[in-house]
């Protein structure tokens, strides 16, 4: 499967994505409440990053600053798991930016 660059139509799907890991991780305190994601991902992820979104439907996604240097956001469905879309993301990154685009982990 292949990553193909996110449109504002994926948003939710991207929304629902993080939503879904905040709800199962025990180490992210939820500090946002599931609209004010929804809305971050329509006005600043998908508004002011670069996006890349992989599966139909979205399974997974990355989001870059527009500059390429910085990986903002990389996540993957729970279900989605363990197929290499992880890896596919990050490569879609990386042509982006051959020197390769910075980690926050």
């Amino acid at each position: 499967m292949s990553v193909r660059p996110a449109t504002p139509a994926d948003a939710p799907a991207t929304a629902a994505i993080l939503n879904a890991w905040i709800d199962a991780t025990s180490c992210m305190p939820r500090v946002h409440d599931r609209e004010d994601v929804r809305r971050h991902h329509r006005e600043v992820v998908h508004g002011a990053r670069e996006v890349g979104v992989i599966g139909a439907p979205v399974a997974g996604y990355l989001a870059l600053e527009r500059d390429g240097a910085e990986v903002t956001d990389l996540h993957v469905d729970a279900a989605a798991r363990g197929r290499g879309f992880g890896a596919e993301l990050l490569a879609w990154a990386k042509a982006r930016r051959p020197r390769g685009p910075a980690l926050w982990a």
